[in-house]
């Protein structure tokens, strides 16, 4: 590889290195080399139909169409959502639990404080 007398890689191989993360997120998500729909950066939006430009009122706006989609994730907005609603479930029964281990915790405690003080 070549490199700057800095020590950094010169700028054909960082123009080599952007290409290509380019063309594997290019194949990662047209993976055929066709179109197709991919939620939160393209869709060919009809005019008629549930949700087409004319239910739109003729905008054009992208958001209107593509969605979202968490990056992170792979997921879609609404992905996302349900995701964190049954997380969101999950974390108060485990604060539910760790709530009653936490009072068992200290009974045990208060307990053995308890059998100190009496000479047990």
């Amino acid at each position: 590889m070549a490199r700057h007398e800095n020590g950094g890689e010169n700028d054909e191989n960082k123009d080599i290195a952007y290409w290509q993360s380019n063309i594997d997120w290019l194949l990662e998500r047209f993976p055929e080399g066709k179109y197709v729909d991919v939620i939160g950066l393209c869709k060919a939006a009809k005019i008629e139909g549930e949700d087409g430009i004319k239910d739109q009122d003729y905008s054009l706006n992208p958001g209107r169409y593509v969605g979202v989609v968490i990056e992170d994730g792979g997921m879609t907005e609404e992905e996302f959502k349900a995701e964190m609603l049954l997380l969101s479930d999950e974390l108060s029964i485990l604060n539910a639990e760790a709530k009653k281990l936490e009072e068992k915790i200290a009974d045990n405690l208060r307990e053995l404080v308890k059998s100190w003080g009496s000479g047990k």
